[in-house]
């Protein structure tokens, strides 16, 4: 919606909202290596 009112801010919104999707990514793989070794490693 925001899109139509501000054709002019699509472009980087788009952009901005890649930005965070790789960086979740990589704090998702992050974070799921971490759990793993905690996991697989005895205490």
């Amino acid at each position: 919606m925001a899109c139509m009112l501000h054709p002019k801010g699509s472009q980087h919104d788009r952009k901005r909202r890649t930005e965070h999707a790789e960086r979740d990514e990589r704090w998702e793989g992050c974070v799921s290596s971490a759990f793993r070794h905690e996991v697989s490693s005895p205490q």
